[in-house]
């Protein structure tokens, strides 16, 4: 907020987290604390406890509360921070876009706040799979090596390598930006966040002993940090990604209890509806189709899809990932044409979406291809 404002996504299906920068904003000891300074105070430590309702009612408060231009549109970002948080992109558009007229008024485009908003610009349109219109913000960022910030930027684009399907970019900034943090002996949520998203990449490498180490590292800072109670969206972040982990090596009992939890905070958290709650449901269906049981996994995908649908769109990549998940459901159940249609629809996403070469995309193509051959072999 004013000492972090910030937007914090988790992204869908891979629960691939992406944080935007930390800038802190010291207050001159000699000026008296203003309402806007404290109500400030209250949204930002509010929202570190993953307490988004009580941050957003500060933030509106503070915003209220002052007439100078610059915390007017800090208090903007902040209530935009929020929006986003909840998955309510368009709200959050709008908030932003008036904050960056405000900025672009009385501060110069190098400024950390308006640094801040770029960032937080671009992912927002990333978390809307506006991937190109995300890059063009993410590219305005200051990447120096003195920048207290750049293992943030650094994270934020290895996201976005992953997105595209480029991993051993990913893998690159991600290990980079540790590397960096390493050199400072307290342990943060931005390293966790960091080790979170190289899990990540690991697993989709298949080197799931090195996601393991990754996701068990980052779930050990976080709960140092944010306490095991916690209902923080990072918490779950780790629950959700070591369950998707013993979904991949069998371990039905392990995963089935990390994505209870998962699935519990998220709902503490966000509510019934949500694109991270999509994310758990669609986990959930992957483990009951693990454990053979197909027409379980119908049912979680069915309400991941139409949950992504609602909160993401139709034409989004994890909207495209559900209908991936429950083609897979309706193949195992024996339900073949409409197993084609699932996977049809995904491909049709798919390539407006993310490109002709990207590996989801392919992917795709080859399980349709595989089923077809299948099927014309039964006739």
């Amino acid at each position: 907020m004013k000492y972090h404002m910030s937007l914090t996504t988790v992204l869908l299906v891979t629960a691939l987290s992406v944080s935007s920068l930390n800038i802190a904003s010291k207050v001159n000891a000699a000026e008296s604390r203003t309402r806007w300074d404290k109500q400030t105070d209250v949204a930002w430590q509010s929202y570190c406890k993953g307490d988004f309702s009580k941050s957003a009612d500060a933030s509106k408060k503070a915003f209220l509360q002052t007439q100078k231009p610059n915390q007017k549109a800090i208090s903007l970002c902040n209530m935009a921070s929020i929006e986003a948080q909840g998955g309510r992109y368009a709200q959050a558009e709008l908030l932003y876009l008036e904050a960056q007229g405000i900025f672009e008024q009385v501060m110069e485009k190098d400024h950390p706040y308006y640094q801040v908003l770029l960032n937080d610009l671009g992912v927002l349109y990333f978390n809307k799979a506006e991937y190109e219109r995300a890059q063009f913000y993410f590219d305005q960022l200051k990447d120096e090596d003195q920048n207290p910030q750049t293992a943030t930027i650094l994270n934020n684009l290895g996201s976005l390598n992953f997105k595209k399907g480029d991993l051993d970019k990913a893998q690159k900034n991600y290990e980079k930006a540790l590397a960096m943090l390493k050199r400072k002996t307290a342990k943060t949520l931005l390293q966790a966040r960091l080790l979170n998203n190289l899990g990540v990449v690991h697993a989709h490498k298949n080197n799931l002993d090195l996601a393991l180490d990754c996701y068990k590292q980052a779930f050990e800072i976080r709960q140092a940090k944010l306490g095991i109670e916690s209902n923080h969206p990072d918490l779950a972040s780790s629950l959700h990604n070591l369950a998707r982990l013993y979904t991949w090596q069998n371990k039905t009992d392990l995963a089935e209890e990390y994505f209870m939890q998962a699935l519990e905070k998220r709902i503490n958290t966000f509510g019934q509806e949500h694109p991270e709650i999509a994310a758990t449901l669609h986990g959930l269906g992957e483990l009951s189709l693990s454990k053979s049981n197909p027409k379980q996994a119908l049912l979680y995908y069915n309400k991941a899809l139409a949950m992504r649908i609602k909160t993401l769109g139709t034409n989004h990549p994890e909207s495209a990932a559900s209908y991936c998940g429950l083609a897979q459901a309706l193949e195992a159940d024996n339900q073949i044409t409409e197993a084609r249609q699932a996977y049809s629809r995904a491909i049709e996403i798919q390539e407006k979406t993310l490109g002709q070469n990207h590996p989801d995309l392919l992917k795709s193509k080859l399980a349709l291809l595989r089923l077809d051959s299948l099927t014309a072999c039964k006739s």
